[in-house]
């Protein structure tokens, strides 16, 4: 079986190439589906860091795992000449690729992809042979409630996800955290002295995807030891969530935050999950809905 998992260089325009952490914790959400499907194939445990490091290095038996540039998703190469590359297409859709400022989403016919936590950025996607691609592979997840409506005004059969990092189960909070507080990507004038910065913006990943993916880890071990959290960050918002890490959630002109990003309408349906367990816990059993439909391939 044959897993892509999204990264972001890209090679034709390399100043496109995405140094937001956040990105990559969504690869790490879609990884943690692939992680459990294998556990159920080889009915063994994965700690999800050494399931990493050994979907870096394609060292388990009876899978392959490619790593699939979100913007550069024609360049057949980074196939590697594999059949029914399964791919979930979760996250921010999309950066160019090149000067031209042209977008790549002719997919290969050897990648069978799994629309879901899909966010539409550019409109430029809801062209009218994309529209075809998505009628071809719907229902389509949507991420945020302005996805959905784009896509059902254009008769695709979706629904809303939410986004895939709310599954992120493989750290848990603990109350006996004594930890530290963290402020991710958040403006303040004046720390106390259990206050930290933490960025998720970071230049070093922006040559080298194994280096992305290790840093989303090492971030969401980070949070989940933390005794709180404040962040404009979504994906830092959702996964605390998901793990039980007190969390705030702020983002807006009035809000003092250094964040990233126009427009609010991609935090519509998420933002609120906070004071909501119960569309939370709803969303999250709906993306087991992939695993089946992954497992469904054996």
């Amino acid at each position: 079986m044959n897993f892509g998992i999204l990264v972001y260089q890209n090679e034709t325009s390399p100043s496109y190439s995405s140094v937001n952490v956040g990105d990559y914790i969504q690869s790490i959400a879609a990884l943690n589906i692939y992680r459990k499907v294998v556990e159920f194939k080889l009915g063994k445990k994965y700690d999800i860091e050494k399931f990493l490091n050994l979907a870096l290095k394609n060292d388990i038996d009876g899978f392959n795992f490619v790593f699939l540039k979100r913007d550069n998703m024609h360049e057949k190469s980074q196939y590697r000449g594999l059949d029914n590359v399964i791919t979930i297409m979760n996250g921010w859709w999309m950066w160019p690729f090149n000067k031209q400022n042209e977008l790549s989403f002719n997919f290969p016919k050897n990648l069978k992809p799994i629309f879901t936590s899909f966010h539409i950025y550019d409109n430029r996607l809801l062209n009218e042979d994309n529209i075809k691609t998505f009628k071809k592979f719907e229902p389509i997840g949507c991420r945020d409630i302005d996805t959905f409506n784009k896509l059902n005004n254009n008769n695709v059969d979706c629904y809303f996800s939410g986004c895939l990092t709310t599954t992120i189960d493989f750290y848990k909070w603990s109350s006996d955290n004594s930890g530290e507080v963290l402020l991710v990507d958040y403006a303040k004038e004046k720390l106390s002295e259990n206050e930290f910065i933490v960025k998720h913006n970071d230049p070093e990943i922006k040559e080298d995807y194994k280096t992305g993916l290790k840093s989303a880890i090492d971030l969401l071990k980070k949070y989940s030891l933390s005794k709180k959290v404040y962040t404009s960050r979504l994906h830092c918002y959702l996964p605390c969530l998901a793990m039980g890490t007190p969390v705030e959630f702020n983002h807006g002109e009035n809000s003092k935050l250094n964040t990233w990003g126009t427009g609010s309408e991609r935090f519509v349906g998420l933002k609120d999950l906070a004071s909501d367990q119960e569309k939370l816990n709803s969303l999250q059993n709906d993306f087991k809905r992939v695993e089946e439909l992954i497992k469904n391939e054996f």
